[in-house]
């Protein structure tokens, strides 16, 4: 049979991990807004568009061409940025799952 102090220490446990999990979940919702805030173009990147930016003589760009660049030119950190939130969400849902197997043994 379960103590009272048993019981106070599965809730300060469960508490601790929601603390953690909400903190981790912020910060992937902080990386996706700056995400969609610098990426999220209303068209899709044009290839074509970013060939004709950086082939441009005029200097006068579109934002689609402009758009385009900035989506290829910068890949790898969209990438990056993505994997970041994988992993804390998937820590995340690992913290919750631990804080669910206590609370049922």
């Amino acid at each position: 049979m379960k103590t009272q102090e048993n019981h106070q220490y599965e809730l300060i446990s469960q508490n601790t991990a929601l603390g953690e999990t909400l903190i981790k979940l912020s910060k992937a919702k902080m990386i996706l807004d700056i995400w969609i805030q610098d990426y999220g173009f209303p068209s899709n990147p044009n290839l074509n568009d970013a060939v004709a930016w950086m082939g441009s003589k005029s200097g006068e760009q579109t934002r689609e061409e402009v758009n385009s660049v900035k989506w290829y030119l910068e890949y790898d950190l969209i990438y990056g940025l993505i994997d970041i939130v994988h992993d804390y969400v998937y820590e995340s849902k690992k913290i919750l799952e631990n804080a669910l197997e206590k609370k049922g043994a």
